[in-house]
């Protein structure tokens, strides 16, 4: 598992900060880590989102599918299936990220 700083998630999270200002949205962004090693990522965002009350998460995915989505697993698709509100998913071009 890789670390990532204050600063990186700082900077993360400043362009879709500005595009929700650009574009008159009201909305937030944020970052949050895992409570522990055994913590899964899917349980981790829904209890940030239950925190907030959110009305809507937008979360993105690679567009895996077949074998790799397979092998991999899929955080976007375990999230849909535990969300307790509704969830938009925004594919991404398979091999940007």
């Amino acid at each position: 598992m890789q670390a990532v700083s204050h600063e990186e998630a700082r900077l993360v999270v400043a362009n879709p900060r500005r595009n929700f200002s650009e574009g008159g949205v009201t909305g937030d962004v944020s970052v949050t880590g895992l409570e522990s090693l055994s913590d899964d990522v899917a349980s981790c965002l829904l209890r940030r989102v239950d925190g907030y009350g959110a009305d809507l998460v937008v979360i993105g995915t690679r567009g895996r599918n077949g074998v790799r989505r397979l092998m991999l697993g899929s955080v976007a698709e375990r999230f849909v299936r535990i969300a307790t509100c509704p969830v938009l998913l925004v594919r991404g071009q398979e091999g940007n990220g």
